[in-house]
């Protein structure tokens, strides 16, 4: 009897025993979920690469604010005196036309005429006749990539009709220039058309009978 109730208890110890290890197995090893499993048995992803920004070119014209330091840009005739084509400035020579009362008082102020002398010669001019004001040789540069042209002439170097300016792009510009650059240094004299803000937008040859 006793035999027998040592046997038991044996038996129960070892049940005991066995039931502890299993719960310490599954506390140390938690159940996974299918998701869980599945993740896990994929390969994990490739990171992906940053793509890199494109770079800008960097601008071969100068900024015209450092061009123009100092000078004051305004609506003003002008002649041309140099242009890249690589950059596309122009660089003009602002001159003042005076006619009139204004050619009179330049006359008397500045050349030493006597009043009615003065009056006398600009009275005789005829309709195109003028006087060239240009007390400053500065040149003040212009991006003709960056505004509106008018051009006495056709990208093959042909005058245009009636003795008229036309729209003009950059690339007509460069292709006169090309061919003749006399056409756009020499031949005619500009106006350059200056905004509120003392911006150049737009520049054109002109016809003087």
């Amino acid at each position: 009897m006793k035999k027998a109730a040592l046997a038991l208890i044996g038996l129960l110890l070892v049940f005991c025993l066995c039931s502890c290890i299993k719960i310490v197995d599954m506390r140390e090893t938690p159940l996974r979920t299918p998701a869980e499993t599945e993740a896990q048995l994929l390969p994990s992803p490739t990171p992906e690469l940053a793509t890199p920004k494109p770079i800008a070119a960097p601008s071969l014209a100068p900024e015209l604010p450092e061009l123009n330091k100092g000078l004051k840009m305004y609506s003003s005739y002008a002649y041309l005196k140099n242009f890249d084509p690589l950059t596309g400035l122009a660089m003009f020579d602002y001159f003042d036309l005076l006619q009139g009362k204004d050619a009179i008082d330049y006359l008397v102020k500045h050349e030493g005429y006597p009043q009615a002398k003065a009056e006398a010669e600009v009275n005789n001019f005829a309709d195109s006749e003028f006087i060239e004001k240009n007390t400053n040789t500065a040149l003040r540069a212009v991006n003709i990539d960056e505004i509106s042209l008018n051009l006495m002439y056709q990208p093959n170097g042909e005058p245009t009709e009636a003795a008229a300016s036309i729209p003009s792009t950059a690339d007509d510009f460069r292709a006169i220039y090309a061919h003749d650059r006399s056409l756009l240094l020499e031949s005619y004299f500009y106006y350059i058309h200056v905004n509120a803000y003392d911006m150049v937008f737009w520049v054109e040859q002109v016809y003087w009978p």
